[in-house]
């Protein structure tokens, strides 16, 4: 992928005596440099994977929950009211 960047004087002269003196393009210097700086700058965690580990921890083991959750909500709450 091609990215066009604008550099003040300074920098551009920093570039070119850099890329000059490691002998190395001026191009691979701005990428191994891009690569560092987003190393040390990661990206923000998904609320998703924060959670990932936790979903599912506390299953209920039944596979037809979302199905049938009305009745067994129903059987609870006879179970609860016949003690």
């Amino acid at each position: 992928m091609a990215l066009s960047v604008r550099l003040d004087t300074q920098l551009e002269k920093q570039l070119t005596r850099l890329s000059e003196r490691l002998h190395l393009s001026k191009s691979e210097i701005v990428k191994r440099s891009l690569n560092e700086y987003l190393k040390s700058h990661p990206a923000e965690e998904t609320p998703y994977s924060l959670g990932a580990d936790l979903f599912g921890a506390v299953g209920s083991g039944r596979l037809d929950l979302s199905e049938r959750r009305k009745e067994y909500v129903k059987a609870k709450i006879r179970a609860k009211n016949t003690r």
